[in-house]
């Protein structure tokens, strides 16, 4: 999906409280309030578009990936696993992530260092 809502993200929290889906309530409540922050900020209130949304999710996205890297040096599995379990459900609203660097990288080298096209002889 390439860009999320507000309003789905309230739909789907609403789905998620019904469904008594304790840990997605709550991130998405989290990323709500996140939302609702960041249309504040600044000297006037603005309503965020659909861009503005997918880029603060990215943004708690990160957070929770470094938080749970923290939480793994620190030695604290359960919580790091709880950052994980958050991290999922941010990426399921989430484009998807272009493939590593070191594979386009690769593949670049790949095909600049490839011969001349080969010339294929059709032979009847």
């Amino acid at each position: 999906m390439s860009t999320v809502s507000k309003q789905q993200l309230r739909d789907d929290l609403t789905a998620s409280m019904k469904a008594r889906d304790e840990l997605r309530s709550s991130t998405l409540r989290m990323v709500l309030t996140a939302i609702t922050n960041e249309e504040v900020a600044g000297k006037e209130a603005r309503e965020l578009s659909d861009e503005d949304v997918t880029k603060v999710l990215a943004k708690e996205a990160k957070k929770r990936r470094e938080a749970a890297e923290a939480y793994d040096d620190a030695g604290r599995q359960d919580l790091a696993d709880r950052e994980r379990a958050e991290l999922e459900v941010l990426n399921e609203y989430l484009p998807a992530a272009c493939p590593t660097p070191n594979l386009l990288l690769w593949l670049m080298r790949r095909l600049r260092n490839q011969a001349q096209p080969r010339r294929v002889r059709w032979v009847q």
